[in-house]
């Protein structure tokens, strides 16, 4: 027995060791649906008594939240229970059927396939309790009442007895629900006489039973009928009546054949309902804040139509406050203007609005409410803020500022519009400051890159000052600025903290004005870098100016006169012309300087002294370029000044005389020749010796010679370099550069008459041009002492063509009033003169553009023509209310007054508008 459990032990183990872990591959995926075999009552059976239904598909299958989907109709009280045992699906009913029924039992998609989860869509089972199967159905529709859209997931229910409480109290006779594009039908149920009631069952129990449920209704019964069609189709003999497959030949007909065929018509199959939810919302108080110390905040649950706001602890009259509604009427804010008001802790206000009782009677509330704020910690001083500055702006309007706390005055002197134009110039004539130092206690030097026009000065930071603390000393037109303090306690100070201000003189007298935040410590000196720029002269650059009692020390001669200083144009330049020849020569001299200038730290006097080679590389004498640019005409390019002339000979041609000429230019490194001799010229290629003499490393005349080959080529310029020229002008012309001119113009401001918090901007405004508002810190102040900080913004006016027209010319409104507008029951013939005009009521006629903004909104009550001027162009959408009590505003339902939600017509077609075009649509209604 232990060998045995041993090898088995062994043979596991080799098994295991030996295997693959991997995934088993089958065929092609399952895409299909498990199949229904057969069923326990059979499909559509007659007198069925059991209380069991058993259900066999040809495959195992998962039940997919079958116990929220399942529907009955007519409904079971208590839901099935189901069971799963292999390929079967039971369903137990916890309840008895009613006798003489048809049912239909819905299992939508949650029936799917165990692996692949393919669902079996739309699944439903019919049976009868009693001989005969119930055959009536009545189908349509749902939309939702204001935007007319399909509602889908409702359920549609119908009662066969029925009061205004039957929806609220019963549960239906028979139910469906809508499919995703809101349609519905009910169907195998017995003939009678129905009334129809949809809705959205948010606590699940078939009962219309919350008031913020979804409904639908209609106010007729519905009698479902059935009518029978005959139909006659006449086919030809050869007619096909049955393809066959790729290996059998189809079904035709030897002879001409009459086939006459019966089609049941099921009505109503229209009924079209309009969804809506019952305004019962009660108005009360949402939310109250008080974000500053004199804003309240009331905000309600829906718009505040009715509401009186009175205060409790102070006296609140028209001078104290001011109101405004926000968020679409559904907030008030009161700003308070009496400081004396505004600064206690606490406010106090009683607020009155009305509700509706249960018999819709209007029944008076009131609340209370504090409003509190820490006062004393309130310490900062606020600025005042705007709402987003339009980029566009249209021309027939004004530009509006609005802040986000009333004002209480303007500087009109801070707020200035400009007119922008962009102008082609050579220069911009750009300002800025390029550097700045302080190269001495009592000294400062800024260096701009134009000169300033009017403003030059400088605002002490870190420092007090005293009158005429600085002395301004302008050199070179006003752009180098050397400037001596006169205060000893200033000049004394390490570093200097200042606000630099100037400006520029810009075009057509336009004056920008600029400002430098700096910081200025002494400048340390220091040697930036030595250069020798040729065998003989050395510079030296400083990082300021170089004292006058500056020494120079060489170690290669002891001779101390081997130099003489030669005066430069900036001062912290220094340049030495060598004297002895011994140094000339000299491919690299030691230099020690010693110059005598202020220490950064202590602001003495101290010396300075630096080591550094002033190193010459000699440059020899050499041919640089030559071209031969004409057939008699050359020239030849050397890389320095020559210390003669050169001599040329022919080296491919021979010629006994004089053949050319040759002309030395200003420069001394060119030599131009003109070829004198015809011969010679016609040449296409010449080849040259060139003789010349040169200075050596140590101004010995050596002499060189270079062999060229002068090769004329014929330029040819194609046509399009020939117009680029002619377009562009000379090679060498300035490119133009584009600035932005901002030109002051005259304006007014007004403040808004409906609003403390706007203010509009008046200017004849003309198409296509841009501006910009500059508003300077303190330009606005508000009720609560808070200031505006510096803005600048820039817009732009739209075109005068711009914008586009649209006429909407109404017809046939009158045909609102009939009750069976768009149902099948409307027989009203359609009469312009009967129907121009409406009896009762109004319309509102919406227009929205294409982010669904209502943007224009107009009233009528007859036949009218409405135009809108001025459309931003892109697509429009319209929409029709019928405001039958002219509240200008849409108004629900309620089911038990029995009234409908009011009407609403939407433009089928989308109105897309052109820029310059004027566009006119005919909504016949």
């Amino acid at each position: 027995m232990k060998q045995l459990i041993f090898y088995i032990a062994a043979l596991i183990f080799i098994i295991s060791g030996c295997a693959q872990i991997g995934s088993l591959t089958g065929g092609e995926k399952d895409t299909e649906p498990p199949v229904m075999l057969k069923s326990k009552p059979a499909e559509k059976a007659l007198n069925v008594k059991e209380n069991k239904l058993t259900f066999t598909f040809d495959e195992f299958f998962g039940l997919n939240n079958l116990n929220a989907v399942f529907l009955s109709s007519p409904p079971l009280i208590e839901k099935p229970t189901f069971k799963i045992k292999r390929k079967n699906l039971v369903v137990i009913l916890n309840e008895k059927l009613k006798d003489t029924t048809t049912y239909m039992f819905w299992f939508a998609d949650a029936i799917e396939d165990y692996h692949e989860k393919n669902p079996l869509k739309g699944f439903k089972f019919i049976f009868s309790t009693g001989n005969v199967l119930d055959t009536m159905e009545i189908s349509g529709s749902l939309k939702d009442a204001f935007t007319l859209q399909p509602d889908p997931d409702m359920l549609v229910m119908i009662y066969r007895e029925y009061n205004d409480s039957t929806p609220i109290n019963e549960i239906p006779y028979y139910i469906t629900k809508s499919d995703t594009s809101g349609n519905f039908k009910i169907d195998y149920i017995k003939p009678g006489k129905y009334r129809i009631f949809a809705l959205k069952d948010l606590d699940a129990n078939m009962k219309f039973s919350l008031p913020n449920e979804k409904i639908a209704y209609t106010d007729t019964f519905i009698i479902p009928e059935v009518k029978t069609e005959t139909k006659t189709d006449t086919f030809k003999t050869g007619s096909v009546l049955h393809i066959g497959s790729e290996t059998s030949a189809g079904d035709t007909l030897l002879n001409d054949t009459v086939i006459i065929s019966e089609e049941y018509i099921y009505s109503p199959q229209n009924i079209t309902l309009f969804t809506f939810t019952e305004d019962n919302n009660k108005q009360y108080i949402l939310n109250s804040e008080r974000e500053l110390k004199g804003k309240c905040k009331f905000e309600f649950n829906k718009p505040a139509d009715n509401v009186k706001i009175s205060s409790l602890n102070f006296d609140l009259i028209d001078k104290n406050y001011f109101a405004e509604k926000a968020d679409s009427g559904r907030s008030l804010i009161y700003w308070l203007r009496n400081k004396e008001i505004y600064n206690k802790d606490t406010l106090q206000f009683s607020v009155s609005y009305f509700n509706l009782d249960s018999a819709e009677n209007k029944v008076a509330e009131t609340d209370t409410i504090s409003f509190t704020f820490n006062i004393d910690a309130d310490t900062i001083a606020r600025e005042i803020n705007f709402e987003e500055f339009k980029t566009e702006q249209d021309s027939f309007s004004h530009y509006s500022i609005v802040s986000t706390t009333p004002i209480k005055s303007i500087d009109t002197s801070k707020i200035k519009l400009f007119e922008v134009l962009d102008t082609l110039v050579a220069d911009t004539k750009e300002q800025k400051l390029l550097k700045f130092f302080r190269p001495a206690p009592n000294e400062l030097v800024f260096s701009l890159k134009r000169p300033f026009a009017k403003n030059f000065f400088i605002e002490a930071l870190n420092f007090d000052t005293t009158e005429n603390w600085v002395q301004n000393n302008y050199r070179k037109n006003n752009t180098v600025l050397n400037c001596k303090i006169t205060d000893k306690n200033i000049s004394e100070k390490d570093t200097l903290k200042i606000v630099l201000h100037y400006d520029n003189a810009f075009f057509k007298n336009q004056i920008l004005k600029f400002n430098d935040t700096l910081s200025l410590p002494l400048l340390k000196q220091g040697l930036i870098s030595v250069q020798r720029l040729s065998a003989d002269t050395i510079r030296m650059k400083f990082k300021k100016a170089v004292s006058s009692d500056t020494e120079i020390k060489q170690f290669v001669t002891e001779n101390k006169n081997w130099y003489k200083q030669v005066k430069s144009e900036e001062s912290n330049l220094l340049t030495l012309l060598i004297k002895e020849k011994e140094l000339i020569y000299k491919d690299t001299i030691l230099l020690t300087l010693r110059t005598n200038d202020f220490d950064n730290t202590s602001g003495e006097k101290i010396d300075f002294e630096y080591s550094k080679n002033a190193i010459f590389k000699f440059n020899k004498q050499k041919i640089k370029k030559f071209v031969r640019e004409e057939r008699d005409k050359f020239y030849i390019v050397f890389n320095k000044p020559l210390h003669s002339d050169i001599n040329i000979n022919s080296v491919n041609f021979t010629i006994n005389n004089e053949w050319y000429n040759q002309e030395k230019t200003s420069s001394g490194d060119t030599v131009k020749f003109k070829i004198t001799d015809k011969f010679v010229s016609s040449l296409d290629t010449l080849k040259i010796s060139v003789n010349y003499k040169l200075l050596n490393r140590y101004d010995k005349t050596v002499e060189e010679k270079d062999t060229l080959t002068l090769t004329y080529k014929r330029k040819r310029r194609s046509r399009k370099n020939r117009s680029a020229n002619v377009s562009t002008g000379t090679e060498n012309s300035e490119k133009l550069k584009t600035v932005s001119i901002n030109i002051p113009v005259k304006y007014k401001i007004l403040k808004d008459t409906l609003s403390e918090r706007k203010y509009n901007l008046l200017y004849p405004w003309e198409g296509s041009k841009n501006y910009l508002l500059k508003m300077d810190s303190s330009s606005f102040t508000d009720i609560y002492g808070g200031l505006s900080k510096k803005e600048e913004i820039k817009f732009k006016v739209r075109k005068n063509d711009a914008y586009s027209k649209l006429n909407i010319k109404l017809a046939n409104i009158g045909k609102l009033e009939n009750p069976n507008y768009i149902t099948s029951d409307d027989s009203t013939s359609t009469d312009s003169v009967l129907l121009s005009q409406l009896k009762k009521g109004q319309i509102i006629l919406y227009l929205s553009n294409e982010k669904k903004e209502i943007v224009k909104t107009e009233f009528a009550n007859s036949n009218e023509n409405i135009s809108y001027s001025n459309l931003i162009p892109g697509t429009y959408s319209a929409k029709i209310i019928y405001d039958i009590n002219n509240n200008k505003k849409w108004d629900s339902g309620k089911y038990l007054k029995n009234r409908q939600p009011e009407r609403v017509i939407i433009y089928e077609e989308t109105i897309t508008l052109t820029a310059g075009e004027e566009t006119e649509i005919i909504w016949d209604l």
